[in-house]
């Protein structure tokens, strides 16, 4: 089990968060999703079946831009 945190762009509302936690969830491998509104994914997966390229392909199936979040990322949030 694995976890990891992904910068969503182009969400503008809480319907667009919930379109993403649909999208991963239904990704074979992903144990859970919390997509927050405000451009944050947190997810815990199964490496041996989905890996980050996976996750990312799977936000932007539903219209969205992501990218895994970085430390810098982090330190710019208020």
């Amino acid at each position: 089990m694995r976890k990891i945190n992904l910068k969503i762009t182009g969400m503008h509302c809480a319907s667009c968060s919930a379109l993403v936690t649909r999208g991963l969830t239904k990704t074979e491998g992903v144990l859970s999703a919390n997509v927050n509104p405000s451009t944050k994914a947190h997810v815990e997966y199964d490496e041996a079946k989905v890996d980050a390229a996976k996750l990312i392909e799977a936000v932007k199936k539903k219209g969205y831009g992501a990218a895994v979040s970085t430390e810098a990322d982090k330190s710019a949030s208020p």
